[in-house]
């Protein structure tokens, strides 16, 4: 089987996306990031970095707290690795303002107000009142 077709199948991707991949690798480029349509991707991947650089400097994520700015996919993904990796993320904001809750963002209430009511941030105060 081609290369080609075979990168396609296991990456689920179309077949111009390998070539123009392929294409960046033969010209000495690196190529995009290419994700399986994981809407969690880009989050998780920011927080990888900075538990990376966090790493060089002998620190952990443990016990950090973190500013997260927006609310759409990548800020609640990134609010979820940060919890999983133990850091407590008390900032998100949209188009119409900004939440700070020193006790850390409280994610379901985020994705039930983001995902699926699909309303702005001053729902979300409104469901967590110690959020200003």
């Amino acid at each position: 089987m081609d290369i080609i077709l075979k990168l396609k199948e296991e990456l689920n991707v179309e077949k111009w996306q390998v070539e123009a991949a392929v294409k960046l690798i033969d010209e000495g480029n690196t190529i995009p990031f290419i994700s399986r349509s994981r809407k969690e991707a880009t989050g998780y991947g920011s927080v990888y970095f900075a538990e990376n650089m966090l790493k060089v400097r002998g620190k952990s994520m443990e016990g950090c707290t973190a500013a997260v700015s927006g609310s759409g996919n990548v800020a609640i993904y990134t609010i979820e690795k940060l919890y999983e990796l133990g850091a407590r993320p008390v900032t998100c904001s949209d188009s119409r303002g900004c939440i700070y809750q020193p006790g850390g963002i409280n994610l379901e209430a985020l994705k039930q107000v983001k995902e699926q009511e699909r309303a702005s941030l001053s729902r979300y105060a409104e469901l967590c009142p110690d959020a200003r």
